[in-house]
């Protein structure tokens, strides 16, 4: 094994080195918004330690190959920017152990542990490379080895075993009763764990306890086995368990979105279906309201042959009512519409209020036959909606309703009365809620369909609508 180690020492190393940058790479981008935020919020410091050191490992395997490439000074350069790869590297796995577990439990002493390790990493940069490497130069064979070994006792160990305790405190957190997602939990508290340990607790040999007895050389002597192949076997188990975990609440919050999705287009048809029957049956039953409130009056004068001719209407109006219901419920009032043309929608809706307002209908539209469903009811339920208020408010005693074909062949329609009218401020204030309601839903209706939706009323000169839709919605 030892002969096939230092065989193959250059392509060990690549692969050691690649491990870190695919680790880098594939969080990077796994990670995504609908991910436990937990869990995600500082993969990202993860991602910074795999890219630095796996190029730390690639400076390493790569300078002894090109080294007669080199001058002396260039190779001590190259040499102080791989022990900085290293450090640093380790510093920001000990900066995302920490701040994981901070999010976890948000205990204040591990937040000031985060802020040591900061100004522990800037220390060992100031001291070792700054000081001793690059003003003192003395020996830096022994600095440089001695730094290596103080990063990893201090950062790599550390960080190794609070990413372990972090990730078991977030199993517990989570609750979870699935057993894969416990299983690989497992898996990625043992890879942080074995990576802490080979990473961090086998170092390179020194003089001083427990390096000289516990490092790297001795753990090869006893097993035959170099210490990188099992950083790179942990290395790349952290990997694919944060991206099992990653996709498992992907895939969690994927259904959920799904899931409510779904219920908001529920609510939706709700709204929707409140609104037509907002706009069409409240308005018919507000029609038979007025005749059978005009009997009562004429029950006062003696008149009892209108009144049952009046009270025969409203009958029959009311079983039009339930045949509307029950198109409604069978969905098939659309159906109904896109039988008829605009012509014929609008006549029925004049026929519907003539008893009650003088409506004259003009229609400038010849041939403009071919209009999807949408914008007939829309036509349908809008133009009532604008003539119950005319009944309610405005006191006139003539509406004139035209419609033409406008720019790009849009369907233009004005309402116009000549009652008392209000300003808009007025207006808006003495409309009871209902009112308001109707008002916002002609609004949103035009405006759903790509149109527009207009009005200009004036005290005691009347109102105006203008009402433009496009041919087939928006």
């Amino acid at each position: 094994m030892k002969a096939f180690f230092l065989e193959y020492f250059y392509e060990v190393y690549f692969i050691y080195g690649l491990s870190f940058i695919i680790m880098g790479i594939a969080i990077t981008l796994q990670v995504k918004e609908y991910t436990n935020k937990t869990f995600s919020n500082n993969l990202w410091l993860l991602a910074v330690f795999g890219y630095l050191h796996g190029l730390s490992e690639w400076t390493y395997f790569y300078l002894p190959y090109r080294e007669s490439d080199f001058t002396s000074s260039s190779l001590f350069i190259l040499e102080v920017i791989d022990l900085n790869l290293v450090g640093i590297s380790f510093g920001f796995l000990l900066f995302f152990a920490l701040q994981f577990l901070y999010d976890i439990h948000k205990h204040a002493l591990v937040k000031y542990l985060f802020y040591i390790s900061i100004g522990s990493l800037i220390s060992w940069l100031v001291y070792f490379v700054f000081y001793q490497l690059i003003f003192i130069g003395d020996n830096p064979d022994y600095w440089f080895n001695l730094a290596e070994i103080i990063s990893r006792y201090f950062f790599a160990l550390p960080a190794g075993l609070i990413a372990c305790y972090a990730v078991y405190q977030h199993k517990k957190q989570l609750q979870t009763t699935n057993k894969y997602t416990g299983y690989v939990y497992n898996l990625l508290m043992i890879a942080f764990m074995g990576y802490g340990i080979f990473a961090g607790f086998l170092v390179p040999s020194a003089d001083f306890f427990p390096a000289d007895v516990i490092n790297t050389e001795t753990f090869f002597k006893l097993t035959k086995l170099p210490v990188p192949l099992f950083r790179t076997f942990f290395s790349i188990l952290i990997t694919l368990s944060i991206l099992l975990i990653l996709r498992k609440f992907q895939l969690e919050n994927i259904s959920l979105i799904g899931r409510t999705v779904s219920e908001n287009a529920i609510l939706q048809e709700r709204e929707r279906i409140k609104k037509d029957l907002h706009d069409d049956i409240m308005q018919s039953i507000y029609s038979v309201g007025l005749a059978l409130e005009s009997c009562k009056y004429e029950l006062d004068s003696g008149d009892t042959e209108e009144v049952r001719e009046r009270l025969d209407k409203s009958a029959k109006q009311l079983d039009n009512i339930l045949s509307d219901m029950r198109l409604y419920i069978q969905d098939l009032k659309s159906a109904e519409l896109a039988s008829l043309t605009i012509s014929e929608i609008i006549s029925r809706i004049v026929q519907r209020f003539k008893r009650h307002l003088n409506i004259e209908f003009k229609n400038d539209l010849k041939s403009f036959i071919d209009v999807k469903p949408e914008i007939k009811a829309a036509i349908h339920n809008t133009l009532g909606e604008l003539l119950i208020n005319a009944v309610k408010h405005s006191q006139a005693d003539k509406i004139t309703i035209t419609i033409k074909a406008g720019q790009a062949n849009n369907i233009l329609i004005t309402l116009e009365d000549n009652g008392v009218g209000v300003d808009l401020k007025e207006l808006q204030r003495k409309q009871s809620q209902r009112e308001k309601l109707g008002l916002v839903h002609v609004k949103e209706r035009i405006h759903t369909l790509g149109g527009e939706f207009n009005f200009q009323t004036e005290k005691s000169k009347g109102t105006k609508f203008y009402l433009e839709l496009p041919k087939k919605g928006g």
